[in-house]
């Protein structure tokens, strides 16, 4: 672990679907070694009892607010954010590219790529079975068993989901991933990467692994874009929360810094000048 055994461990990264975390998750691990890494549980589910997870530095995973209570606030806790709109059609997009024999022959019968793959992008965001996937999603894994507010009092959801927000020690925007990355490897006083990892990426002229294949980006219609902002409230207000709070436009846009140079270029600029640390609040 080197430079990373003298800060609080052990490390927990909340990890919310296509938000950057794989790719996040692959510099994470990164700076441990195997046996210090806690394995994904076989069925998703993460235990809400820790004590056989104790010999644990780091987790990353699908978990939510109700395993990082657990720990009773020991430990580091890292959570990566997308603009909602973003986050929605790079899930299709990537469910859309697993290619039919992978799903076939390894997925349930009913699975999202499955859904995704047959379905226009207006009658998905429709179907019931990836409302969850979809909608206040990000929401959900910060509410954790309290999730039932996000439809019983959404008022009530989204100021604890706020709240929650403030259990964490680092906060990373999917739209600043490697400025992000390099905020995050100042606090943790890790190396910073040459080369910005991109895990799950979809669309033409981005890496595939064999169960993948290159599909054209959804362009969302504007009843889509409608759909998708109203039925994502609270995460919209969660994600305007972050980016208050990490001193960030709460937009999609590049700026005029982000398109002028690569991304491991911004980061090691970052990096190199930042000095001193850098909290995230």
């Amino acid at each position: 672990m080197g430079a990373m055994d003298k800060h609080r461990l052990p490390i927990f990264f909340m990890h919310v679907p296509k938000c950057g975390g794989s790719s996040l998750a692959t510099l994470l691990r990164r700076q441990f070694r195997p046996h210090d890494i806690c394995p994904v549980p076989a069925d998703g589910e993460w235990p809400t009892a820790v004590s056989a997870n104790r010999s644990y530095a780091l987790y990353c995973g699908h978990f939510s607010m109700d395993f990082l209570e657990r720990w009773n606030g020991c430990g580091t806790k890292l959570l990566m954010l997308r603009q909602p709109l973003a986050r929605v059609v790079s899930l299709y997009d990537y469910w859309r590219s697993y290619r039919w024999e992978y799903i076939r022959e390894n997925l349930p019968a009913h699975n999202g790529p499955a859904l995704a793959k047959s379905l226009a992008f207006s009658d998905f965001l429709r179907h019931p079975q990836v409302a969850p996937n979809i909608y206040d999603a990000a929401a959900a894994q910060l509410l954790g068993r309290r999730a039932h507010l996000i439809t019983e009092d959404p008022s009530a959801a989204t100021r604890e989901a706020i709240t929650a927000l403030q259990r964490f020690d680092w906060i990373g925007m999917a739209e600043d991933f490697a400025d992000s990355v390099a905020r995050l490897a100042v606090q943790l006083g890790m190396p910073l990467p040459d080369v910005m990892p991109r895990e799950n990426a979809s669309g033409p002229g981005t890496p595939s692994l064999p169960q993948f294949e290159p599909v054209t980006r959804t362009e969302p219609t504007e009843n889509d874009r409608r759909r998708i902002l109203e039925g994502n409230r609270i995460d919209i207000a969660v994600y305007e929360a972050a980016c208050r709070l990490v001193s960030l436009p709460a937009t999609t846009q590049a700026t005029e810094h982000s398109r002028s140079s690569s991304p491991a270029t911004r980061a090691r600029r970052y990096f190199e000048h930042a000095g001193g640390g850098c909290a995230n609040r």
